[in-house]
């Protein structure tokens, strides 16, 4: 069966983690198909420069087939210290698992996007 990467931006870390722990569960998706992206994991945890950690970031961005337009509002959030949850679910579950992603508080990213231009 084709597998699809859905993602979805959450501004807490306990949201993320209750997500990610659903989508586990609820489809029984290992481990290894659901990850968490944090501006902790976008700077590889060392003394990286800035430019160094967005090169790497958006590397992962683009592995997550997330669209164009989309890619920097993710960027962002991961810069002002949202998390960003991925997962490798199978299509015929992925009405379920964005089901999953927003009732456990997904950002609305056209919302999000709209309040972060207003405040700069």
């Amino acid at each position: 069966m084709m597998t699809r990467t859905i993602t979805a931006m959450f501004s807490d870390r306990t949201a993320a983690d209750a997500a990610i722990r659903q989508l586990i569960h609820d489809l029984d998706l290992g481990s290894d198909q659901v990850r968490v992206h944090t501006a902790e994991t976008a700077t590889s945890g060392s003394a990286s420069t800035s430019a160094g950690a967005d090169t790497g970031f958006w590397a992962s961005l683009k592995d997550l087939f997330v669209p164009d337009e989309d890619r920097a509002t993710y960027a962002e959030g991961i810069r002002r210290g949202q998390f960003v949850v991925s997962a490798d679910v199978e299509e015929g579950m992925l009405d379920h698992a964005m089901d999953i992603l927003e009732n456990n508080g997904a950002v609305d990213l056209d919302t999000q996007e709209a309040e972060w231009r207003q405040s700069g």
